[in-house]
């Protein structure tokens, strides 16, 4: 009440956005032994992350607990330490229940310690890796069921890619690609994957 939710999460990506780029200067200080300041440098100064603070999607939220769960990973990976796999299977787990793209690291961690672990028989980075997995769909599933729960309201399967692609290639008000209801159309919410086809 009172409160000027836009504002509030525009302000909140803005400290995500600051803590996520410190993040990924310690990240490249820890990956990189030459080059590392020039890294740091062109880091700091890639200004169109900044400017995606005016959204209030699971983006920023995403990207800041991504880089998180990779600067605990690469710790982990130095280390050893079980509190580093625990610290990056909870931060890339919230990452996906924040934004589903973070599918994509949480794999990449997933194969690269899959193959790591037929090379050196250690499979504890691959079970941090499985945990984030689990965590992250967990938590995906948990926030779901208590919309339904608590609004009564059955969500239904996600729209196909293939509807994803014919709405990006309708114009919009907004931008090329942005919704503008051309979908829906022709497709139903409650209109599973294969239907849609």
């Amino acid at each position: 009440p009172g409160v000027d939710i836009n504002l509030f999460m525009q302000v909140l990506n803005v400290l995500l956005s600051t803590c996520t780029l410190g993040m990924l200067c310690a990240l490249a200080g820890m990956l990189f032994e030459r080059g590392r300041r020039a890294t740091q440098v062109m880091l700091l100064a890639f200004l169109p992350f900044l400017l995606f603070n005016t959204y209030v999607y699971g983006t920023v939220p995403m990207i800041f607990l991504v880089v998180l769960a990779l600067l605990c990973w690469v710790r982990y990976l130095r280390t050893r330490r079980t509190r580093f796999a625990l610290a990056y299977a909870l931060a890339m787990g919230a990452a996906y229940a924040a934004k589903q793209n973070a599918l994509i690291p949480i794999l990449a961690v997933l194969v690269c310690s899959a193959l790591d672990g037929v090379q050196t028989r250690d499979v504890r980075p691959l079970g941090a890796a499985v945990l984030a997995l689990v965590i992250g769909v967990g938590l995906s599933e948990f926030s779901v069921w208590q919309y339904e729960l608590r609004s009564g309201v059955q969500l239904g399967a996600d729209v196909s890619a293939l509807a994803r692609l014919v709405m990006g290639l309708q114009e919009s008000q907004t931008c090329a690609g942005w919704f503008n209801g051309y979908t829906a159309q022709f497709i139903d919410n409650t209109m599973s994957a294969e239907a849609q086809q």
